[in-house]
């Protein structure tokens, strides 16, 4: 029974930490990809490309929406296919 317990415990702290990590990702990766193309534009001058990287960064809220919804999928997904290949104590013949 301890065990079971324990292995409960950790698929659930598996899918909370991948479910993390994924929203991480989904919402640092956009944002830190328009930072360095604004540093990029502004360096070369490219006035009108500088100002669509800033509507990027402007969405923030939207990215960030994107990413908990990215997240919780994630976590989920992992929480399903980890319970369902998880082995059930036999109780013997009912």
């Amino acid at each position: 029974m301890k065990n079971s317990t324990g292995r409960i415990i950790g698929v659930v702290l598996y899918g909370i930490v991948a479910g993390f990590a994924a929203t991480t990702v989904a919402v640092l990766g956009p944002i830190l990809l328009a930072l360095f193309f604004l540093w990029i534009f502004n360096s070369l001058g490219w006035k009108q490309a500088q100002d669509m990287a800033t509507a990027v960064i402007s969405l923030y809220i939207f990215i960030v929406g994107l990413g908990v919804i990215i997240g919780v999928t994630v976590c989920i997904m992992v929480w399903i296919t980890r319970f369902r290949n998880t082995p059930r104590p036999w109780s013997g013949p009912s």
